[in-house]
């Protein structure tokens, strides 16, 4: 019986991970579109991409960070998953009359939202998701390892501000 609670309570803390890599980052950034004001269609997307990327990891580290929930570093999983399950369909109808599109061009097309608007969702999980369970591998390391990033970089500061090498001092 306390194998089948913890199974249970693995893949309730794995859906609410995902939830979170998903749709709480997309909440996050939404507040944060106004920052950047990109001229192109494809600046904005750029935009979104990298936002997404940057919160997810940001959150994927403090969830990880707060809750210590193991099922947050394998997220990434499900985003694959999900990717790849409209990437290369599992049950094409083919036909000998029919051309297929190729693997290719149908990543493409997923990264394209002029010829298929729906289908960058699905590549928006997956940075999300990706970036997601990167923090949470991050903060991981951190706390296995001793290893802290954020000490590391307020060390080496004053170098990047132009005073000097980290090894002069």
């Amino acid at each position: 019986m306390s194998k089948a609670i913890q199974l249970l309570r693995t893949a309730f803390l794995f859906a609410v991970n995902f939830c979170a890599a998903a749709l709480v980052t997309n909440y996050i950034s939404s507040d944060l579109s106004h920052v950047f004001r990109p001229r192109t269609p494809a600046g904005l997307l750029h935009r979104e991409y990298m936002i997404s990327a940057l919160i997810a990891l940001a959150l994927g580290y403090f969830v990880f960070y707060k809750w210590r929930s193991a099922p947050a570093k394998w997220v990434w999983i499900a985003g694959v998953l999900w990717f790849a399950r409209e990437a290369v369909p599992l049950w094409p109808d083919y036909s000998v009359l029919a051309a297929h599109p190729s693997f290719k061009f149908r990543v493409q097309a997923m990264f394209n939202p002029v010829n298929n608007p729906g289908l960058f969702v699905y590549v928006f999980v997956l940075v999300r998701t990706i970036f997601y369970s990167a923090g949470a591998w991050i903060c991981w390391s951190e706390s296995q390892y001793g290893f802290s990033l954020l000490a590391a970089l307020k060390k080496r500061l004053p170098a990047f501000r132009g005073g000097g090498s980290v090894a002069a001092q």
